[in-house]
Protein backbone atom coordinates (compact mmCIF):
# COMPACT_ATOMS: atom_id res chain seq x y z
CA UNK A 1 0.00 0.00 0.00
CA UNK A 2 1.23 3.73 -0.91
CA UNK A 3 1.05 6.20 1.93
CA UNK A 4 0.70 9.58 0.56
CA UNK A 5 2.96 12.65 1.18
CA UNK A 6 2.30 16.03 1.60
CA UNK A 7 4.57 19.19 1.56
CA UNK A 8 4.12 21.42 4.38
CA UNK A 9 1.97 24.39 3.16
CA UNK A 10 -0.86 21.30 2.27
CA UNK A 11 -0.20 20.24 5.64
CA UNK A 12 -1.13 23.97 6.74
CA UNK A 13 -3.91 24.14 5.09
CA UNK A 14 -5.46 20.86 6.11
CA UNK A 15 -4.65 21.59 10.03
CA UNK A 16 -6.63 25.07 9.39
CA UNK A 17 -9.00 23.83 7.64
CA UNK A 18 -9.72 21.12 10.43
CA UNK A 19 -9.97 18.54 7.94
CA UNK A 20 -7.19 16.01 9.33
CA UNK A 21 -6.28 14.21 12.83
CA UNK A 22 -2.58 15.13 13.53
CA UNK A 23 -0.42 12.65 14.93
CA UNK A 24 3.34 13.19 16.34
CA UNK A 25 4.86 10.10 16.81
CA UNK A 26 8.35 11.90 17.53
CA UNK A 27 10.05 11.47 21.08
CA UNK A 28 8.22 12.45 23.93
CA UNK A 29 10.50 15.01 24.61
CA UNK A 30 10.32 16.55 21.59
CA UNK A 31 6.65 16.32 21.75
CA UNK A 32 6.92 18.15 25.41
CA UNK A 33 9.08 20.86 23.80
CA UNK A 34 6.33 21.86 20.77
CA UNK A 35 4.25 20.15 18.99
CA UNK A 36 1.54 21.32 15.77
CA UNK A 37 -1.63 22.27 18.60
CA UNK A 38 -4.57 19.95 18.98
CA UNK A 39 -1.54 16.79 17.53
CA UNK A 40 -2.02 13.66 19.58
CA UNK A 41 1.47 11.48 20.41
CA UNK A 42 1.11 8.27 19.45
CA UNK A 43 4.12 5.70 21.54
CA UNK A 44 3.95 2.16 22.04
CA UNK A 45 1.85 2.39 24.81
CA UNK A 46 -1.27 3.89 23.05
CA UNK A 47 -1.33 3.24 19.81
CA UNK A 48 -3.60 0.04 20.38
CA UNK A 49 -6.21 2.66 22.10
CA UNK A 50 -5.80 5.44 19.45
CA UNK A 51 -6.28 2.39 16.82
CA UNK A 52 -9.42 1.26 18.75
CA UNK A 53 -10.95 4.74 19.40
CA UNK A 54 -10.04 6.22 15.85
CA UNK A 55 -12.73 6.58 12.84
CA UNK A 56 -11.71 4.01 10.00
CA UNK A 57 -12.60 6.79 7.70
CA UNK A 58 -10.91 9.84 9.69
CA UNK A 59 -7.96 11.73 7.68
CA UNK A 60 -4.89 11.41 9.33
CA UNK A 61 -1.75 13.33 9.15
CA UNK A 62 1.30 11.61 10.84
CA UNK A 63 5.22 13.92 11.22
CA UNK A 64 8.27 12.93 12.64
CA UNK A 65 11.18 15.29 11.90
CA UNK A 66 14.05 12.53 12.44
CA UNK A 67 13.03 10.43 9.58
CA UNK A 68 13.03 13.45 7.03
CA UNK A 69 15.97 15.48 8.92
CA UNK A 70 17.84 12.19 8.29
CA UNK A 71 17.00 12.23 4.64
CA UNK A 72 17.29 15.69 4.11
CA UNK A 73 20.84 15.72 5.26
CA UNK A 74 21.93 13.17 3.40
CA UNK A 75 20.17 14.68 -0.11
CA UNK A 76 22.06 18.02 0.96
CA UNK A 77 25.33 16.00 1.09
CA UNK A 78 24.80 13.94 -1.93
CA UNK A 79 23.95 17.32 -4.24
CA UNK A 80 26.46 19.42 -2.29
CA UNK A 81 29.28 16.57 -3.90
CA UNK A 82 27.72 16.49 -7.47
CA UNK A 83 27.20 19.91 -7.69
CA UNK A 84 28.43 22.72 -4.86
CA UNK A 85 27.14 25.83 -6.62
CA UNK A 86 23.56 24.08 -7.26
CA UNK A 87 23.39 22.62 -3.71
CA UNK A 88 20.55 24.74 -1.38
CA UNK A 89 19.52 24.37 2.17
CA UNK A 90 15.82 23.90 1.34
CA UNK A 91 16.77 20.85 0.22
CA UNK A 92 17.44 19.60 3.81
CA UNK A 93 13.35 18.98 3.42
CA UNK A 94 13.06 16.01 1.43
CA UNK A 95 9.73 14.28 2.56
CA UNK A 96 10.52 11.92 -0.39
CA UNK A 97 10.36 8.39 0.15
CA UNK A 98 10.23 9.02 4.03
CA UNK A 99 8.64 5.42 4.56
CA UNK A 100 11.15 3.55 2.44
CA UNK A 101 13.81 5.28 4.22
CA UNK A 102 12.33 4.69 7.36
CA UNK A 103 11.94 1.29 6.55
CA UNK A 104 15.54 0.33 5.92
CA UNK A 105 16.65 2.14 8.71
CA UNK A 106 15.01 0.28 10.87
CA UNK A 107 16.27 -2.92 8.80
CA UNK A 108 19.73 -1.61 9.02
CA UNK A 109 19.68 -1.51 12.79
CA UNK A 110 18.11 -4.89 13.51
CA UNK A 111 20.44 -6.55 11.27
CA UNK A 112 23.74 -4.69 12.23
CA UNK A 113 22.61 -4.68 15.86
CA UNK A 114 22.25 -8.86 15.65
CA UNK A 115 25.66 -8.88 13.78
CA UNK A 116 27.05 -6.71 16.91
CA UNK A 117 25.63 -8.96 19.16
CA UNK A 118 27.84 -12.05 17.43
CA UNK A 119 30.95 -11.35 18.55
CA UNK A 120 31.02 -7.78 16.91
CA UNK A 121 32.88 -8.41 13.72
CA UNK A 122 29.83 -9.57 12.03
CA UNK A 123 27.74 -6.51 12.13
CA UNK A 124 30.83 -4.54 11.56
CA UNK A 125 30.77 -6.70 8.07
CA UNK A 126 27.08 -6.07 8.04
CA UNK A 127 27.66 -2.62 8.08
CA UNK A 128 30.51 -2.19 5.16
CA UNK A 129 27.97 -4.57 3.17
CA UNK A 130 24.95 -2.07 3.60
CA UNK A 131 26.52 0.97 4.26
CA UNK A 132 25.08 2.98 1.17
CA UNK A 133 21.52 1.86 1.52
CA UNK A 134 19.72 4.86 2.93
CA UNK A 135 21.55 6.89 0.10
CA UNK A 136 20.22 4.30 -2.76
CA UNK A 137 16.97 4.78 -1.18
CA UNK A 138 17.25 8.36 -1.64
CA UNK A 139 19.20 8.93 -4.84
CA UNK A 140 16.65 5.75 -6.71
CA UNK A 141 13.55 4.95 -4.58
CA UNK A 142 14.42 1.84 -4.23
CA UNK A 143 12.26 -0.49 -1.66
CA UNK A 144 14.39 -1.32 1.41
CA UNK A 145 15.39 -5.25 -0.24
CA UNK A 146 16.75 -3.90 -2.69
CA UNK A 147 18.65 -1.16 -1.81
CA UNK A 148 20.55 -3.07 0.63
CA UNK A 149 21.26 -5.73 -2.43
CA UNK A 150 22.54 -3.02 -4.47
CA UNK A 151 24.38 -1.56 -1.48
CA UNK A 152 25.90 -5.09 -1.04
CA UNK A 153 26.80 -4.84 -4.98
CA UNK A 154 28.60 -1.90 -4.88
CA UNK A 155 30.61 -2.76 -1.70
CA UNK A 156 31.39 -6.17 -2.99
CA UNK A 157 35.26 -7.06 -3.31
CA UNK A 158 36.21 -3.22 -1.39
CA UNK A 159 35.59 -4.17 2.17
CA UNK A 160 39.27 -4.18 3.61
CA UNK A 161 39.92 -0.62 1.04
CA UNK A 162 35.96 0.04 3.03
CA UNK A 163 36.93 -0.65 6.58
CA UNK A 164 40.40 1.91 6.10
CA UNK A 165 38.02 4.40 5.39
CA UNK A 166 35.53 4.05 8.14
CA UNK A 167 38.37 3.64 10.14
CA UNK A 168 40.17 6.88 8.74
CA UNK A 169 36.87 8.78 9.35
CA UNK A 170 36.09 7.61 12.80
CA UNK A 171 39.93 8.98 13.86
CA UNK A 172 38.97 12.52 12.12
CA UNK A 173 35.65 12.98 14.00
CA UNK A 174 37.46 12.09 16.85
CA UNK A 175 39.93 14.45 17.00
CA UNK A 176 37.57 17.11 16.23
CA UNK A 177 35.31 15.78 19.21
CA UNK A 178 38.52 16.70 21.28
CA UNK A 179 39.04 19.61 19.57
CA UNK A 180 36.97 21.19 22.30
CA UNK A 181 34.00 19.86 20.34
CA UNK A 182 34.26 22.68 17.89
CA UNK A 183 36.27 20.76 15.30
CA UNK A 184 33.63 18.45 14.72
CA UNK A 185 31.32 21.40 13.19
CA UNK A 186 34.20 20.95 10.56
CA UNK A 187 34.84 16.75 10.32
CA UNK A 188 31.23 15.50 10.07
CA UNK A 189 30.55 17.86 7.15
CA UNK A 190 33.98 16.53 5.34
CA UNK A 191 32.94 13.02 6.24
CA UNK A 192 29.40 13.19 4.88
CA UNK A 193 30.57 14.33 1.64
CA UNK A 194 33.52 11.91 1.36
CA UNK A 195 31.09 8.81 2.10
CA UNK A 196 29.15 10.37 -1.07
CA UNK A 197 32.68 10.07 -3.15
CA UNK A 198 33.04 6.83 -1.80
CA UNK A 199 29.30 6.00 -2.86
CA UNK A 200 29.84 7.73 -6.31
CA UNK A 201 33.12 6.02 -6.68
CA UNK A 202 32.07 2.73 -6.40
CA UNK A 203 29.13 3.43 -9.06
CA UNK A 204 31.68 4.64 -11.05
CA UNK A 205 30.03 8.34 -11.10
CA UNK A 206 33.27 10.05 -10.20
CA UNK A 207 35.15 11.41 -13.23
CA UNK A 208 39.14 11.02 -12.54
CA UNK A 209 41.01 13.73 -11.63
CA UNK A 210 43.89 14.72 -14.16
CA UNK A 211 46.78 13.23 -11.78
CA UNK A 212 44.48 10.08 -11.85
CA UNK A 213 44.07 10.44 -15.33
CA UNK A 214 47.74 11.28 -16.20
CA UNK A 215 48.97 8.23 -13.83
CA UNK A 216 46.34 5.72 -16.03
CA UNK A 217 48.04 7.28 -19.37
Amino acid sequence: MEIPQIQIHEAKKKLDEKSCLFVDIRDPGSYGQAHIPGAIHLSDGNVQDFLHNTAKEQNVVVYCYHGNSSMGATAFYIAAHDNPDGAELSMLWHPRPFWKYLAVSILLAIVIGIGLALLIVPGIILFLMFMFSTFIVIERGLGPIDAMSESRRLTRGHKWELLAFVGLLFLINLLGLLALIVGILVSIPVSALAFVHAYRALGGRVEPSPQDAALAG
